[in-house]
């Protein structure tokens, strides 16, 4: 159920290099595999589009949840403020 984003939406540039990505799941410059962390990023982006679901649902328990789990995945600024919001 994971949303599939490219390197380009999610991440700019290489965590372990720090080169420029492209829309590939792995480095040009140091070749570091970036599927997993790219996943995460997607997860977490899911996990928070589910919590502003819930809550427009007026579920605040679950969207709480989505939210933490996001969180858990990426400590987003965006993510943190909408849990203090719902807070």
């Amino acid at each position: 159920m994971t949303e599939h984003l490219n390197s380009e939406q999610i991440l700019e540039k290489c965590p372990i290099c720090r080169a420029k990505l492209k829309a590939s799941s792995q480095c040009r410059r140091c070749g570091a595999d970036l599927s997993k962390p790219l996943a995460s990023l997607a997860d977490a982006q899911l996990h928070f589009t589910r919590s502003v679901h819930y809550y427009r649902h007026n579920n605040f328990e679950k969207a709480i949840r989505e939210v933490e789990c996001a969180i858990s995945f990426k400590r987003a600024p965006l993510y943190l403020a909408w849990l203090h919001f719902l807070g």
